[in-house]
Parts: structure tokens; C-alpha cells; sequence
């Protein structure tokens, strides 16, 4: 299995895995490294018996899915925006479509999902069999595995209405009014899309708005009146078709798939988008519209629109598609969490041309959707802590704001069924910032020259454009250090090696120690994944700063920082190296990559969570839960965060440099001073023991027997 093939090689290759494709342009890969091709998983075959269709992960809705259920006149609550939605994809992330209001999202509807695990081993995984998992897969993303077939509810499909209407901007108040009176009458068979848009004409370089309606009922004729208010409204064209078929319906929409290129831009339905340009959706979830909300999003939309001649923008439109108060009233728990209140997402999409004005457009998406978020809260239309939904979350949105309160149980499956980490290799955390970077490269360089670094053309060896500090993400690829001349620098690394940490047994004293308690009651869970456990049975009490190193925390004045007012024996005597400002609760797993500097916390970059090693990466970008310690003195330490945070530079980042001398004074600085002297009575001791054992594994360690 190829899976299986990459989960033991190198842990820097990177892959990607092309389901449906989601409607990409022909030929589109997203890696530079190893595509895994799902289209040979194809098949859809449907059980007569059961009424449950199996579906091929590498397919889209449209042809193959809709065509094959057709025979039987069933269909799927699958995606209606276009035709080139895959599968996979839509289903992974949740599934909001045209029959959301009715069968809830496309997970809701999902039976059994047949899986290849990152070890290789194929699992068909359901309510009754690996219910974790199967619950991990619903809206939980590409993140356990490699999805080759999906097993899903079908229901009977018959004729349905459709109509699609365009309006101009004179109509926007009516268009408005219209939408309110649609959500009063609460047709759970009926959906309806209503695109607010504005588009830089490219003849003329103004800005044009219009309004596009695309409506929908599942039934052979829409009750009378349900959509009066938007036919009544004069339109510049409309498309109807009474008793279509759901695969007229479906061959109708647009296709991106193929050409990338979306039509319905502006009121003439056959202009269509230059190609070339660049995108992004975003939302804002919701669980009710009022008039207010309605007005605001029409009047911040136009106000945004304002940019578009000034900054390469081609077109930026938010979507109305409200939804019923009844849709997640029978919805199944999933990992991305729903139901059974309403909550719908407001998309909202720009696009526009030139790299260099995407910062100016994501910025502009994300401060438009916080500031109708407000509003909405306001309205009583949302409230703070609804989950962000997956689909169309803006790229950086923070994981914790998808999942929530299942975070942690995600987080947890994860550790078990990807202990490698072969689904997110390194450059695939993708949130690792420029300035992150010459920062911990400042850390083990050592130059007297004003340095940058590059990208780098390994095969024609020349440097390519400087990349300064910043807030950009570092994409993956080959870079340089030089002088800010372009010229090679004089560069060496410091003398300072990784501190090493001993065993547990030896980290901590062998009966429970008294700190254990003040650290629990002050977190009560895991800061990190957030895992509450009533018994601590699965958390952990880590030192920031290990105690077998005492005497260098002595060294370094850490002592004297301590504002602990707790007794010195509970923080471990004079030193307080045991002081409650020198300790963090954190799962188990997590307790050991710590102590192996897997991964550091980042006080100066809001206590961000950085994975130096491969297998951490559903943590990384996280960032450590402080909020709940009010007091100062009960607080750890930003000093011990940034000395843990080093070590994991020197020991994952640094290079192989010299290897440290051992000597008997570094063993002293581990256990205590004066281990190694002969004459000291602890050698007679099971202690003594153990701290020869120790030496003895170092100094073998490079002669050990290899196979």
C-alpha cells in the first residue's frame, strides 16, 4: 500500500491526496511531492435491499453518482452549488447543500466508511465498529487516514422545481424584503441562494452590482406563493423548470471543474470570470436572519466593493442562504459538532488578480466577517463559541474554532491511529511565520554579518528573492542564508548544546510529590488539548525547567524569579525548582514529547505551541491554556517557557554541529553534585545504582549493536 510505503519513509516527504479534486482546474496538484490519485476508486453501486449506496471516494456528485441513482430513483444529500464538488471532500468537511434544510449535512446521512489507516491496515468503520473513528471521520478532515469508499443513506427522488432568476441593482431593497418574507413561511423542502454581488467591468473599469436567485423545492410544483416575492420582483432573465429531474437539475449548474471559469458574474448570465485570478471564500455562521442582519451584510458588502478598482479585485459577493430551524433536529454526533439548533453558513467570496494583493483581500475577508459576526451576536442571530464550519473556514483559521469542545477527543484519536504523523508531514503544519523563523534561527547562528535568507535554485545554484521577516506563511521549497548583499556569509553555530533530560523515574521524586496536588487544582486538564479527566488517570505534572537540573537553575537565577509564596519544602526546598510556577498539566502523550523537547511554547508569540518533530503536528499552532491562572504568583514562568522553547531549537533545529563532550560534571549538573565521586556513600546505595546504570547507557549508546 502506498500508505503504508510512506508511513516508513523519510519523515520529510510530502504528499497530497486528490479525491474529487473539488473543483480544481485540469492538471492542478497541490504538492510538490507525492500525489496519491483516488480516480480509480469509482465504483457506485447501489443495494435495493438496504436503500444505502457505496460511493467511491475518488468521485464527484455529478456525473457518475447522480447518473447511476437515477435507475432507481433514489438520490443522496450530496452537493448542489456545481457540478465539479467531489465526494470526499464535501463529506469530510460536513456537507451544507440544497436538501440541508430537509436531511441535515451530507455526514448526517453517512453510514460506514471503508478507510486505509496511516500503518497500512484497511478498516470499514461504523456506528457498530470503531464508532470513535467513524465519528473522527464525520467533518473531522483529512486527518486519519485516506478515505477509498463512503457508504450512504439514499431516499426516493422524484421531479423537482427549479428557477433562477437576475435582478439589478435598483432592486436591492425589494430584493431584501423579499428574502424576510421567504423565511416567514419555514418550507424545510425549499432552499433558496441569494448572491449579492459586486464585479469590476472590464470594458468600462466600474464597478457593477447586481442580484443573482437561485430557488429550489423538492417537489414536482413549489407551493403557491412560497417564492411570490422574488418572481414578482422585475428581472433581467430567469431560467424555471417545473418537474425536472435532479440530474437536469444538476447538468444545469456550472461547471468549474472543467474550466475553472464561473458564470452568473454579473446581470448578463454569459460573461464570464477572466481567467487568471485568484480567490478565497470565507463565512460567518449563523443560526437566524432578521431584516437588520439582512441590511448590514448588503450595506458592509458595498462599502468593501469600494476596493475592488484598487487593488487588482475582480469580485466580492456574500451568499443569503437561510436555513430552517428544524435542519439538525435528527443530526448524529460528529467530530465537527452541530445540532440540533440551526447554524448555517453566510459564504461570503472575493477574488481578484496579483499575488501581491492577497494580503490587501484576506484581510479585508476576515475583518468583513468579524464585523458582521458582531452584528449578528448583537441580533441575536449567533453568539460566541459556535463552531466555525470547516468547509469555508479562511486558510489559519485557528483549529480550536472548527471543533470546539470535541477538539480534544479529535485530538486524542489522532495520537492513536496516527502515531507518526504520516497524514501532516512537516511543511504541511503550514503556519510557521518568516519572523518565527529568523528568530529561531538567531538562536543557534552565531555571524557578525547582517544576514537574510533567500530562496534557492539547488539545480542552477543561484539565489532567488530575499524573504524578510514577516508574517507570511513559509511555503515549502529550498532557502539560503547569506548577507543582506546576496553574498555568502561567515556563519557558525553556537557552542551550546541541547540540555539533556533524564528518565521520569529519575525526574521526579519516587514517592507522589506535594506539588502534584497544587498543580491540579489549579488546571484540572490538559493546557494544551484542553482533556479533563476526574481521576488525572490520563494527565500529567511536567516540569518547564527539569529538576535534575537543579544546579543550573541555580546558575541562571530562576530561584530568584520565583514569586511562589507556597512553603519551601512543597516547591522543593531552597531552589523552589518544584514550585508550582515551574509546572504545566498535560496529557500523558504529550507529558513525553515535552520532556523531549518535541515540541516548545512561545510566550513572546501568544504562548503559541511550535512542533519541532515530526507526529505533533495536531498541536501545532495551538496555543497553551493560561486564562484561568489569575494570580501571578500561581502563573508559570514566560523565562522557563522561552529556556524550554530553546532546547528544542538546539537539540531539532540547530544541525549536528560538534557533539557535546560528557564528563562527570554534566552528570553532577543531571542527578546532583558530587554523583561521581567514588568516595560518596551513595554508591552503595540502589540510587548509586541507578546513576551508574545512566553513565554506563550514555557511554555505550554510539556502540550499541545495529541489525
Amino acid at each position: 500500500m502506498t500508505l503504508k510505503a510512506i508511513s516508513r519513509a523519510h519523515p520529510t516527504v510530502s504528499f497530497s491526496i486528490k479525491a474529487g479534486s473539488h473543483i480544481a482546474p485540469a492538471g492542478f496538484n497541490s504538492t510538490t511531492g507525492l500525489l496519491i490519485d483516488m480516480s480509480l476508486f469509482n465504483q457506485v453501486a447501489y443495494n435495493e435491499e438496504t436503500t444505502l449506496v457505496e460511493i467511491g471516494s475518488g468521485l464527484l456528485w455529478y456525473p457518475s453518482v447522480c447518473k447511476e441513482l437515477k435507475k432507481y430513483g433514489r438520490n443522496v444529500n450530496g452537493a448542489t452549488s456545481c457540478t465539479g464538488v467531489g465526494v470526499s471532500g464535501f463529506n469530510l468537511g460536513g456537507g451544507y447543500g440544497n436538501k440541508a434544510n430537509q436531511f441535515g449535512l451530507a455526514m448526517d446521512t453517512i453510514k460506514a466508511i471503508e478507510i486505509v489507516l496511516p500503518d497500512g491496515e484497511i478498516k470499514t468503520v461504523s456506528e457498530n465498529s470503531d464508532a470513535d473513528l467513524f465519528w473522527a471521520l464525520k467533518g473531522g478532515g483529512n486527518n486519519f487516514g485516506i478515505v477509498t469508499k463512503w457508504t450512504m443513506e439514499t431516499h426516493p427522488q422524484g421531479a423537482v422545481y427549479t428557477n433562477r432568476l437576475n435582478y439589478k441593482k435598483e432592486y436591492f431593497g425589494e430584493m431584501q424584503a423579499a428574502i424576510w418574507a421567504y423565511i416567514q413561511k419555514q418550507v424545510p423542502k425549499s432552499h433558496v441562494e441569494i448572491v449579492f454581488e459586486w464585479s469590476v467591468n472590464p470594458a468600462e473599469k466600474e464597478i457593477d452590482s447586481v442580484i443573482h436567485a437561485n430557488i429550489f423545492y423538492d417537489g414536482t410544483v413549489a407551493p403557491a406563493d412560497l417564492f411570490k416575492e422574488f418572481t414578482d420582483i422585475e428581472h433581467t432573465s430567469r431560467k424555471e423548470k417545473e418537474r425536472c429531474s435532479w440530474f437536469e437539475l444538476m447538468e444545469s449548474l456550472p461547471n468549474p471543474h472543467d474550466t475553472y471559469i464561473m458564470e452568473w458574474s454579473t446581470e448578463d448570465p454569459g460573461r464570464k470570470t477572466p481567467q487568471g485570478y485568484r480567490g478565497r471564500y470565507a463565512c460567518v455562521m449563523l443560526s437566524r436572519y432578521t431584516p437588520a442582519l439582512i441590511k448590514r451584510i448588503i450595506e458592509l458588502a458595498a462599502d468593501v466593493a469600494k476596493g475592488l478598482k484598487y487593488h487588482g479585485g475582480y469580485r466580492f459577493f456574500p451568499v443569503i442562504r437561510p436555513g430552517s430551524p428544524t435542519m439538525f433536529q435528527n443530526s448524529p454526533p460528529s467530530a465537527w459538532p452541530h445540532g440540533p439548533e440551526a447554524l448555517f453558513p453566510l459564504p461570503i467570496q472575493c477574488s481578484w488578480k496579483g499575488e501581491e494583493n492577497d494580503k490587501y483581500w484576506l484581510n479585508v475577508l476576515e475583518t468583513f466577517c468579524e464585523n458582521i459576526r458582531q452584528f449578528a451576536i448583537e441580533q441575536g442571530c449567533t453568539k460566541d463559541g459556535v463552531p466555525m464550519y470547516y468547509n469555508l473556514a479562511l486558510d489559519g483559521t485557528d483549529v480550536s474554532l472548527i471543533y470546539r469542545e470535541n477538539l480534544p477527543r479529535l485530538i486524542d484519536l489522532r495520537a492513536r491511529y496516527d502515531k507518526l504523523g504520516v497524514m501532516n508531514r512537516f511543511w504541511q503544519y503550514g503556519n510557521l511565520q518568516w519572523d518565527e523563523l529568523y528568530e529561531y534561527v538567531a538562536t543557534f547562528i552565531v555571524t557578525a554579518a547582517e544576514w537574510r535568507i533567500f530562496q534557492y535554485n539547488s539545480e542552477g545554484q543561484q539565489r532567488g528573492a530575499e524573504c524578510p521577516p514577516s508574517s507570511d506563511i513559509i511555503q515549502p521549497g529550498q532557502y539560503t542564508l547569506l548577507a543582506t548583499s546576496g553574498e555568502p556569509a561567515c556563519v557558525g553555530l553556537v557552542a551550546t548544546h541541547p540540555r539533556s533530560r533524564v528518565p521520569t523515574a529519575l525526574n521526579s521524586p519516587t514517592s507522589k510529590p506535594r506539588y502534584w496536588t497544587r498543580v491540579h487544582c489549579r488546571d484540572s486538564k490538559c493546557l494544551i488539548s484542553g482533556l479533563k479527566t476526574q481521576t488525572y488517570s490520563r494527565l500529567k505534572v511536567a516540569h518547564i525547567f527539569p529538576r535534575g537540573h537543579e544546579a543550573e537553575w541555580i546558575r541562571k537565577g530562576y530561584h530568584d524569579k520565583i514569586t511562589d509564596t507556597a512553603d519551601e519544602a512543597t516547591m522543593g526546598g531552597p531552589s523552589k525548582i518544584d514550585s508550582i510556577q515551574n509546572m504545566i498539566t498535560l496529557r500523558k502523550d504529550l507529558y513525553d514529547a515535552w520532556v523531549n523537547y518535541e515540541f516548545g511554547v512561545n510566550p513572546n508569540n501568544d504562548y503559541r505551541i511550535t512542533a519541532f518533530t515530526n507526529g505533533n503536528d495536531d498541536i501545532n499552532g495551538l496555543r497553551l491554556h493560561l486564562d484561568h491562572i489569575q494570580d501571578p504568583s500561581l502563573r508559570p514562568l514566560d523565562e522557563l517557557f522561552m529556556d524550554h522553547f530553546k532546547q528544542g531549537l538546539l537539540k531539532h533545529t540547530r544541525g549536528v554541529g560538534d557533539e557535546p563532550e560528557w564528563g562527570y560534571e554534566v552528570y553532577d549538573d543531571i542527578l546532583c553534585e558530587g554523583s561521581f565521586d567514588m568516595s560518596n556513600t551513595v554508591w552503595e546505595t540502589e540510587e548509586g545504582k541507578r546513576h551508574l546504570e545512566l553513565a554506563l547507557a550514555d557511554r555505550l549508546f554510539d556502540h550499541r549493536m545495529t541489525p
